[in-house]
């Protein structure tokens, strides 16, 4: 989406919400930065949805950009139950030896789940209901996960990678053996276990003696 395109959806907004308040460029240009991989007719639509949805609040950018992306999976989204008849029916036509071709035609997400608790094990299970409800929770996890990993722009995502990639990984701190010694002690002393541990290692030191002495 160009920029020119984008003003004419602020003043859509600004035509049927009150409280739209991109006043400044900076504000235009946050905005916009946030929503320019999405194309003008798809934002239109959004738009448009929103405003029959929106009767009492106005709509914000995280809102404005979630009914865009729906817009854009509307053909595309499928059911946990969708995607058990379609394990389910893999199962049939392919069976236990040719899990392999069975995984590679299935929809992705379904094959993330199938990966997950194995073709195999689904195969061989004499519990399709414990099963079902297994794959439903797993296939439910991931599919928040995907939706939620769409909302971030590209750009976005790129600036959090190589955000997250300049930060050095915790070190591990270095203790020597002189070192846990010390604070072992220091333990001890806090502990007030000083005295009895003096006293165990005088009694050990005197059967030792006694030992060497018979030998």
């Amino acid at each position: 989406m160009k920029k020119n395109e984008f003003k004419n959806i602020i003043l859509l907004l600004q035509s049927n919400f009150n409280n739209v308040n991109i006043e400044t460029k900076q504000q235009f240009d946050f905005w916009y930065k946030l929503l320019e991989d999405i194309d003008y007719k798809t934002m239109q639509l959004a738009v448009a949805k929103l405003c029959l949805e929106y009767r009492y609040n106005s709509p914000k950018l995280a809102d404005l950009r979630k009914v865009a992306l729906e817009i854009m999976n509307y053909n595309n989204d499928y059911t946990a139950i969708d995607g058990w008849v379609e394990v389910m029916g893999a199962v049939k036509k392919y069976g236990i030896y040719k899990a392999k071709e069975a995984i590679n035609n299935m929809r992705p997400l379904t094959r993330k789940v199938v990966n997950y608790m194995g073709f195999s094990n689904i195969c061989r299970s004499e519990q399709p209901d414990i099963l079902r409800a297994q794959f439903t929770k797993i296939f439910e996890q991931l599919k928040e996960r995907e939706n939620k990993d769409k909302l971030l722009p590209r750009n976005l995502k790129k600036a959090i990678e190589e955000h997250t990639k300049k930060k050095e990984p915790l070190q591990l701190q270095k203790i020597t053996k002189d070192e846990h010694v010390t604070k072992l002690t220091e333990k001890i002393d806090t502990e007030g276990n000083k005295a009895n541990i003096c006293k165990i290692i005088k009694i050990l030191e005197k059967k030792e003696e006694a030992g060497s002495a018979k030998t």
